[in-house]
């Protein structure tokens, strides 16, 4: 069950939330209806595009985490440069 933290970051309730203030503020300000839509439309985007973005680098983030750990245990060490330096000199 998800938490009530997680539910808040979902972008649909976001998204209900500001149609619900949209909505709300129409009713308020019926004049200013046109420029309180053209407002909420472009802060919907931001917040959708910002939260998409932020969304897909976390997944990265623990898909690439996952996937170094992983390497980490399967596959053995090579041998670098400093290996290299490490050895003593023939001879």
């Amino acid at each position: 069950m998800e938490s009530f933290k997680d539910k808040l970051k979902s972008r649909k309730f976001i998204v209900a939330m500001i149609a619900q203030i949209v909505g709300v503020l129409i009713l308020l300000f019926p004049d200013k209806s046109d420029q309180i839509t053209h407002t909420a439309q472009s802060v919907s985007a931001l917040v959708l595009m910002t939260l998409t973005a932020m969304g897909y680098l976390k997944g990265q983030s623990i898909v690439d985490a996952e996937q170094a750990k992983n390497s980490h245990k399967t596959t053995p060490r090579k041998s670098g440069l400093l290996d290299e330096w490490d050895r003593d000199p023939p001879g």
